[in-house]
């Protein structure tokens, strides 16, 4: 039986994996698919990446293409996800803080560098027309970080995913002022290189049995009701986000979208300069089958 080790976000996006996980076919297929919830975010498990501490994660698109070009040893293998994250802009239910114009000079909170918390707080200052400097984070690992923040210092801003934080604005921890969707799509898979060279055939049959399992989800008329029991959302919640997302059902990555993130980054200083449609081929993807 061959080991994987394998990270996403704890979130209702990756729920064909659990269900993956529980119908048994990664034994059949003689995989041991080792599943590791990654509440620090895209930041975290590129470090994980880049130390071998995971072999597989489900990454933000715009985070991934940061830390490749970066220097991570890693590939986009798949899009995961094909419809756009819709990012909510949020602060403390105490903070001073009730529109866009109060935002301005206010810090944010990031899960760590080069996550999505903290890439798109630069493509909501672009979009607001304010800029941010190194100085306008603060550090705080995950969600649960970010809460003891906001409750420490109310006057910041904070990005994540609306659905997951809608639970804190209900309770009146939290409230949103903004949102900021992504226009691209969310989610990619990420594969550390040395372990690709080595097991394309069981990454191929990963992917395979989550993709599988996505389509059972899809196809279930329950689908929304299972994932509000499993996050712990409100049904009508669940429901809402459902009728937004789209998973990808095949291995397919769209080269021009890749360039076409890396000029929004390149805008915006993360990266140096965008990338060229042969630069996306040779340092950012595999394709299965064609090796690296």
């Amino acid at each position: 039986m061959k080991t994987i080790r394998c990270a996403g976000v704890p979130e209702h996006f990756n729920f064909p994996w659990q269900l993956a996980l529980r119908s048994g076919d990664f034994e059949s297929a003689g995989i041991n698919l080792n599943w590791q919830n990654a509440g620090g975010g895209t930041g975290a498990m590129a470090k994980d990446l880049q130390e071998g501490k995971v072999d597989l994660a489900v990454m933000l698109t715009e985070g991934a293409i940061t830390e490749i070009v970066g220097g991570n040893p890693s590939r986009i293998v798949s899009t995961y996800v094909q419809s756009p994250l819709n990012w909510g802009v949020h602060t403390s239910a105490k903070a001073s803080i009730s529109n866009v114009s109060d935002a301005v000079n206010k810090p944010f909170a990031i899960s760590r560098y080069n996550s999505g918390s903290h890439l798109m707080a630069y493509v909501y200052g672009k979009n607001k027309g304010f800029d941010l400097g190194h100085n306008d984070f603060n550090l705080v690992q995950n969600l649960d970080g970010a809460r003891h923040s906001l409750k420490e210092n109310p006057e910041q801003l904070f990005l994540w995913e609306k659905y997951t934080t809608k639970p804190l604005v209900d309770c009146g921890e939290f409230k949103i002022i903004d949102h900021c969707p992504t226009p691209w799509p969310s989610f990619v898979i990420v594969v550390r290189k040395e372990f690709l060279l080595e097991n394309e055939q069981l990454i191929d049959a990963v992917l395979g049995i989550v993709k599988k399992h996505t389509e059972i989800l899809t196809a279930n008329p329950e689908a929304a009701s299972l994932i509000a029991n499993e996050y712990h959302l409100e049904e009508g919640d669940a429901k809402a986000w459902y009728e937004t997302v789209s998973w990808e059902l095949s291995n397919d990555v769209d080269e021009n979208m890749l360039v076409g993130v890396s000029e929004v980054l390149s805008d915006l200083d993360i990266l140096v300069r965008p990338l060229h449609n042969v630069e996306v081929r040779n340092r950012l993807l595999h394709s299965m089958g064609v090796g690296v």
